[in-house]
């Protein structure tokens, strides 16, 4: 079985989140069971379209660079560290 990994934050009161492989599909909910809900279903949605257009969006979008989604809030030294690491991963992509 596959297992998805997600990136979740709170914020201003909501739980914010995102599959690691399509950080530019932000969710929000109320709750962390609704948020928990919504990327899900996300990934549900995104696992039926099929390879062919995730190829097709990889090849519209190439030769942008890659851009953050969703401001991130401020976290702990470590977890600033792992913001860096991350954001250079994605600049890295393009």
């Amino acid at each position: 079985m596959h297992s998805t990994k997600y990136i979740l934050w709170q914020e201003h009161g909501r739980w914010c989140g995102y599959l690691k492989d399509h950080p530019e599909h932000v969710e929000q909910g109320k709750s962390f069971e609704e948020l928990q809900s919504k990327l899900r279903r996300l990934q549900r949605d995104l696992s039926s379209q099929g390879q062919d257009s995730t190829t097709q969006e990889r090849e519209q979008y190439a030769d942008r660079p890659a851009e953050i989604p969703y401001p991130m809030p401020h976290r702990t030294k470590t977890n600033v560290h792992l913001e860096k690491i991350f954001l250079s991963i994605l600049a890295n992509l393009g």
